[in-house]
């Protein structure tokens, strides 16, 4: 069966070293899949790198097989892409490889591609939890053992880079994430909830809450089945006390009453 339809797609085009984004009116045909093959629309999220992406095409499941809107993840993350029809195929370069399509999947001009493409034509690792409906998609090498994980809380430390000089300022994001199905109540003794401290072998040189002041009272917080809270930091080198040319770690907490969860220890280089 085959469904003539008119798409709207949007392409970007260099024109003297600046990228100009036209939009094209074209008519073309595309095969008839919602009426061949067993099709639902999800109620699912998007993730890039454990950031919700908000999208106006939701993911969809044909025989089986996660579908996600391609052209929205690419302008997500500014990756070039162009495609076009060739017949009933589609045909186009996606982070500068070719790709063929024979069954495309269009919905309102959106181009919708399998999570196996994301990974064999971008690169990422990608993950589909059914029980949250959620769709991960990492844009770095990476595995769970980056995370330290307590009962499906998990907390991470990530900088803008692994290099520094005495002077800079070092840009920190700490994320907390509740990775289960289920809610979590975390309750904590003060009003203090996260801390990140910077170390030299063992020794803190740096925290952020050294000159902050915090309730005495306790109180509880409950994160939602995937949901993340993300706290970010800008560290001023020439606050580090004794500071010595070499290695440091950071290191992200979750201030839990009598248990509180750690992130792996970050490494990074501070010079002179």
């Amino acid at each position: 069966m085959w469904i003539a339809v008119i798409v709207k797609k949007r392409y970007n085009i260099r024109t003297g070293g600046v990228r100009v984004r036209k939009k094209f009116i074209f008519s073309a045909i595309v095969l008839g899949l919602i009426a061949l093959v067993s099709f639902g629309v999800l109620a699912a999220d998007i993730y890039i790198d454990d950031r919700r992406m908000r999208t106006e095409v939701s993911p969809i499941v044909v025989d089986g097989s996660i579908y996600v809107p391609l052209e929205e993840i690419c302008e997500y993350l500014e990756l070039d892409l162009s495609w076009n029809f060739a017949g009933p195929r589609v045909r186009g370069k996606v982070g500068g490889e070719n790709f063929n399509i024979s069954d495309p999947v269009v919905i309102r001009g959106n181009l919708l591609v399998t999570l196996e493409f994301i990974e064999d034509y971008l690169g990422f690792s990608t993950e589909w939890d059914e029980k949250g409906e959620v769709v991960d998609i990492h844009t770095e090498e990476r595995s769970r053992d980056d995370f330290r994980r307590d009962d499906g809380i998990l907390v991470q430390v990530k900088t803008d880079s692994s290099q520094y000089r005495y002077g800079d300022k070092i840009a920190v994001s700490l994320l907390i994430f509740n990775n289960s199905s289920s809610e979590k109540t975390l309750e904590f003794n003060t009003g203090q909830t996260y801390d990140l401290t910077m170390k030299r072998g063992d020794r803190v040189v740096w925290q952020w809450s050294q000159d902050k002041s915090f309730t005495q009272a306790f109180q509880s917080k409950t994160l939602e089945p995937f949901e993340f809270k993300l706290y970010t930091f800008k560290i001023d080198t020439e606050r580090i006390r004794t500071f010595v040319t070499g290695n440091y770690t950071l290191e992200g907490v979750l201030t839990v009453h009598r248990d509180p969860i750690r992130s792996e220890p970050l490494s990074i280089n501070i010079q002179r």
